[in-house]
């Protein structure tokens, strides 16, 4: 599971079980940000910003990356995708492919592919205040990681999740865990340093164990 939910342990989906993936309605914001990047579709030679219009015009598509350092050589873009439920499957991909071949420059060699997912494991023994709910900070905390690792979404939270080729640096954990009310001090084990992150790569959250400590009355 992707979203920690206090009592639930673990889900089981039999093979084959999704026929459809679904889709969320649009939002202001996801709209507004196809509305900026349509003016880019109108430069020349097709930029890094085009390709991500591109992609995110097609439904079903939450994020799009695009690696224009001529990853393949000499004319080549590779773009990234991340599906409503995370890693796209072929059909998506291949639905963007579509569009991109469609509007491409002719001399563009664009590639449309899914990341290769990294699994993150975190480790941490965490110090409440004096009377804070050590379940509650949990469950906030683990909130606070899915939304970070780009697992679900709450744009009010000070920052930006993670996305393909973004490395997972230790400081940026601990800050997430900082920023829960009640936290006074967090001790991280897993991962031991800093994970560095390939451009056809993305952070994968795996799984979360935390150790609530005594409280301080500090």
């Amino acid at each position: 599971m992707k979203t920690f939910i206090n009592g639930i342990d673990a889900v089981t989906n039999p093979t084959d079980w999704l026929t459809t993936v679904g889709v969320d309605e649009e939002t202001d914001a996801a709209l507004r940000q196809r509305c900026f990047l349509a003016w880019e579709e109108l430069s020349q030679g097709g930029t890094a910003a085009a390709y991500v219009s591109w992609a995110l015009s097609v439904p079903g598509v939450k994020s799009a990356f695009v690696d224009d350092s001529l990853p393949r050589g000499e004319g080549t873009v590779d773009v990234y995708i991340m599906g409503e439920a995370g890693l796209p499957d072929p059909a998506l991909v291949q639905a963007v492919q579509e569009v991109v071949d469609q509007n491409r420059p002719i001399t563009a060699d664009a590639l449309v592919l899914a990341p290769e997912p990294v699994v993150i494991d975190l480790a941490a023994s965490v110090t409440p205040r004096a009377g804070y709910d050590p379940v509650a900070m949990d469950t906030e905390i683990r909130r606070r990681l899915a939304v970070f690792f780009g697992d679900i979404d709450d744009p009010t939270l000070p920052f930006i999740p993670l996305g393909v080729g973004k490395d997972v640096m230790i400081s940026q954990l601990l800050a997430v865990v900082m920023g829960v009310p009640g936290v006074y001090s967090v001790e991280g084990s897993s991962p031991t340093g800093n994970v560095i992150i390939a451009p056809n790569q993305v952070p994968d959250l795996g799984a979360i164990t935390l150790i609530m400590e005594a409280p301080s009355y500090e």
